[in-house]
């Protein structure tokens, strides 16, 4: 399914065309997307991000992994099913190294997707 595993993760930099592919949904919820999805939030905080989708590491694949606040969410085919008010704020991708840029976003949003078992999460 994901071919990672032997190699390590390593971040894929604009204009790489993984990062402008429609992704896929995830179908397997096995031992080794558990595995890339830790992998992947190793590789995040060695490079002090806040988040990473899988595109990001050559993969794709709807499935991203954040942390805020020291909390952790790895969330699998997510869907945004709401959205509310409105925050503009400076942003940086860590696959466009040194670029910050002033973006609007909504200030709370609710997404639904799976685990890594394939469990419904909201």
């Amino acid at each position: 399914m994901m071919k990672f595993q032997g190699e390590p993760l390593s971040l894929k930099i604009f204009p790489d065309e993984v990062l402008r592919k429609v992704c896929e949904p995830v179908e397997r919820f096995d031992a080794e997307l558990r595995d890339l999805i830790e992998e992947m939030l190793v590789l995040m905080r060695t490079v002090e991000g806040v988040g990473l989708a899988a595109p990001q590491v050559g993969i794709a694949k709807r499935l991203f992994v954040c942390e805020i606040e020291n909390r952790s969410l790895r969330l699998i085919n997510p869907i945004i099913t709401n959205v509310n008010g409105q925050a503009e704020m400076i942003e940086g991708c860590l696959s466009l190294p040194e670029v910050r840029v002033n973006v609007k976003r909504s200030n709370r949003l609710c997404v639904n997707g799976n685990d890594f078992k394939g469990r419904k999460k909201i």
